[in-house]
């Protein structure tokens, strides 16, 4: 097989560890609920993270569902 450098002389994306999206992280584990967390749930909408309800329904600002 062939240099995988390829023709600009730099490593392939796949040949980096510190490329990889999780390098340096470690979220596998579950993080404890702070008392201000404990108990409480609120929906919000995925391009508005500011909107917040206390159930399913359309955010205020676009209309997706939360």
């Amino acid at each position: 097989m062939g240099d995988p450098r390829g023709d600009s002389g730099r490593r392939a994306r796949g040949d980096r560890p510190e490329a990889r999206q999780d390098a340096g992280r470690d979220d596998t584990r579950a993080r404890p609920l702070t008392s201000a967390m404990a108990g409480r749930s609120a929906y919000t909408c995925p391009m508005h993270p500011q909107v917040e309800e206390p159930g399913p329904g359309p955010c205020a600002l676009c209309g997706m569902a939360l």
